[in-house]
C-alpha cells in the first residue's frame, strides 16, 4: 500500500481571543490518496475551513503533524489549490490576470501558461470573459473562476 498523499495526524488548533479561546479543531487525523476526492461536511463553525487552511500551511496548527507527499507542512504549500468560501478575486486584475498569478509569481513562460489559462476558462464556461473584472461577473461565474484557478494551481503544467 502506498503512502497517503495528504496525512494529518492528531492535528489541533485553538484561536486565542480576548474572551474565551475558541477550540476549532481537536486531534483530527485523516489520510487522502493522490487523486482521491474528499468532502468535509459539518455545521458552520465546526473547523472545516481551519482544517483546510492548516493543511495548506496558510495557518499554523498547535499540535499534531501534517504532511503532503511525505513533506512536512510548516509554511504555505504552493503546489496545492484551495477554493475559498469567498471568491477572493483581486478587484484590480481582470479574469485572465487573476488566473495567471501563479505563473507570474513562479516566473513561468507567460505565453505557454496564458494559452493553458484560456483553455481552463473555456472549460468552465468563461471564454470571452478573460478581460472582464470581478465586479462584472455573477456569483456563479466567480465560482467557475475559482474552479479554473484551483486547477491552474494544482496542475502548474495547467
Amino acid at each position: 500500500m502506498s503512502e497517503p498523499f495528504i496525512r494529518l495526524e492528531g492535528v489541533s488548533k485553538t484561536y486565542e481571543t480576548l474572551g474565551d479561546d475558541i477550540f476549532a479543531v481537536d486531534a483530527v487525523s485523516l489520510e487522502q490518496s493522490r487523486g482521491e476526492f474528499v468532502s468535509l461536511l459539518g455545521p458552520s463553525g465546526c473547523g472545516k475551513s481551519t482544517l483546510l487552511l492548516m493543511a495548506a500551511g496558510l495557518i499554523t496548527h498547535d499540535s499534531g503533524r501534517i504532511t503532503i507527499d511525505g513533506t512536512r507542512v510548516e509554511r504555505p504549500y504552493t503546489d496545492l489549490g484551495i477554493v475559498f468560501q469567498e471568491a477572493n478575486l483581486l478587484d484590480w486584475r481582470n479574469v485572465l490576470k487573476n488566473l495567471m498569478i501563479q505563473a507570474e509569481i513562479r516566473r513561468l513562460d507567460r505565453q505557454v501558461y496564458e494559452e493553458r489559462a484560456m483553455d481552463l476558462l473555456e472549460m468552465v464556461g468563461l471564454e470571452g470573459y478573460e478581460k472582464r473584472y470581478p465586479f462584472e461577473l455573477s456569483g456563479g461565474m466567480q465560482r467557475a473562476f475559482q474552479f479554473a484557478a484551483r486547477f491552474s494551481t494544482i496542475r502548474l503544467s495547467f
